[in-house]
């Protein structure tokens, strides 16, 4: 009979909106295209590849669960569970998760949530609007 993992435990610390995220020789992650807390988009509606990359702290040692979730204009549109290894406390940690393809039918406000050891935290938003039309003429 195997023992049951030891509960661990983390805290988010920030979340990232990324076009890509590339694994580089020696286990190096580069962020490519790190979204601002303003994503404009030329005319509704707007699809865009994003990469949801978070960053924690281990508290405790052990299997820490996380649930990870997108809301748009108050709705849960992405959600993923997912077990974290803490082998050090007081260590931080980058996870990018898998990439998704996300619809907007209008300007609003998108928010990245992460629950853990039973504690909810929105760690994110980012304001989804368009982009005014420029009616300068050229000299």
């Amino acid at each position: 009979m195997s023992a049951k993992p030891k509960t661990g435990r983390v805290e988010p610390v920030a979340a990232l909106l990324c076009d890509d995220v590339r694994r580089e020789e020696g286990g190096i992650l580069s962020l490519m295209g790190v979204a601002a807390p303003i994503i404009v988009f030329l005319e509704f509606p707007a699809r865009k590849r994003i990469t949801p990359v978070l960053i924690f702290t281990g508290i405790e040692t052990g299997m820490a669960k996380v649930t990870v979730s997108l809301r748009w204009q108050d709705e849960v549109k992405w959600q993923v569970e997912t077990d974290l290894e803490i082998d050090e406390r007081g260590t931080g940690s980058v996870i990018p998760l898998d990439p998704l393809v996300a619809g907007f039918e209008q300007p609003g406000v998108l928010w990245l949530e992460v629950e853990t050891g039973g504690k909810q935290y929105q760690l994110q938003n980012w304001r989804i609007e368009a982009q005014a039309p420029d009616y300068a003429t050229p000299v």
